[in-house]
């Protein structure tokens, strides 16, 4: 039997701090300030960065085999999905993967097995607090998913006794901000960014112009980035509707990657949420990335310990509840429609401070 691995370092330094009630209670929807008011608030970036952190529970018999928990540092449990590869039981490495704000663990099954058989590696996919059937563990922000993203690297390495020099870290939109996080944090063999983003900030100013100046800063990509010491691949779209491409091209520049074909993708034509994923794979197998944690020797038979495919109690309480009603969650697109308002604010704001 494995000894439980579970993160006790205090990592999230670097962080921004949260108001407590985000953590801990349910999260709070719909605005009545001002765009900039709304902007600076912190309950406001975290309902465009994380909108499915409901703290809500759906049935999931169908993909029970698919999922597991981790122990959560004294909270109730972390939800994971995982895939094998189908042709062999000792695959080559790990791949840890973090999904955009969009998506779900429950959901995305045929995926991370798509990923596995194509890399022969053992895809592991963390939930997001408040995330389904990831309760108890408080909304979804910056802290706590950072926080929780680092128990589900340390359990990798310290109860599946995977070496960290085999598993590659891959990130998805939202996700490959919390994919640079744990690289800066945790020595990993490989990082792979789909979609990135260079900060909270920065794409707030994408879709709100000035105004994005007041957002409250989360996930300062640009800057960790140039920082860590690992192969990186980053791959995005062109035609990139909600991250515009010049995030990428930002990021590849500050990894020093920006002119290596094997380390630097641009899918000329391609938006968001429409990449050839043939295509993608086929590249991955050639970065730097995928090699530097693909070489050697396969893994020991991976075991999930048996107490950790059990369902949590608090999961089975919650699942007899009925949910709660659906509320609207703000964009960026409500943001811009009531910029006029402040406009003539901001613009001397700007002006004053030049």
């Amino acid at each position: 039997m494995f000894a439980c691995g579970v993160s006790s370092r205090k990592d999230n330094d670097d962080v921004q701090p949260e108001e407590k009630k985000e953590e801990t209670g349910q999260k709070k929807v719909g605005y009545k300030e001002s765009p900039v008011d709304w902007l600076k608030s912190s309950s406001a970036v975290n309902d465009i960065m994380f909108p499915l952190s409901t703290n809500t529970c759906v049935n999931y018999t169908t993909v029970k085999n698919q999922i597991f928990w981790i122990p959560g540092n004294g909270l109730p449990p972390i939800l994971c999905g995982m895939a094998m590869p189908r042709r062999s039981s000792r695959p080559n490495f790990c791949v840890l993967y973090f999904h955009g704000n969009g998506e779900v663990v429950l959901e995305s099954g045929k995926r991370r097995q798509y990923t596995a058989d194509k890399f022969g590696a053992l895809v592991i996919e963390m939930e997001y607090p408040g995330y389904p059937n990831c309760v108890g563990r408080g909304c979804a922000t910056e802290s706590t998913v950072c926080r929780d993203a680092l128990t589900v690297a340390d359990y990798i390495t310290d109860t599946l006794q995977i070496p960290a020099t085999k598993i590659m870290v891959y990130g998805r939109s939202i996700g490959s901000g919390v994919a640079m996080y744990v690289a800066s944090k945790r020595q990993m063999g490989g990082l792979v960014l789909e979609a990135p983003f260079e900060g909270i900030r920065a794409l707030a100013g994408a879709f709100a112009g000035k105004l994005g100046y007041f957002c409250a800063e989360r996930f300062p990509n640009i800057k960790r980035i140039a920082k860590l010491q690992l192969p990186i691949a980053i791959v995005h779209g062109t035609l990139d509707e909600i991250i515009p491409f010049s995030h990428g091209e930002s990021l590849a520049k500050a990894a020093g990657i920006f002119n290596s074909q094997e380390n630097f993708l641009a899918l000329r034509g391609y938006g968001h949420n429409n990449l050839p994923h043939d295509q993608v794979h086929r590249w991955l197998t050639q970065c730097s990335a995928f090699k530097a944690t693909s070489q050697g020797s396969s893994l020991n038979t991976i075991l999930i310990p048996q107490e950790h495919r059990q369902e949590p109690e608090l999961l089975t309480k919650t699942l007899q509840t009925p949910p709660p009603p659906e509320k609207p969650i703000p964009t960026w697109k409500q943001l811009l429609r009531l910029t006029p308002e402040v406009s003539a604010a901001v613009a001397g704001i700007f002006s004053s401070s030049s």
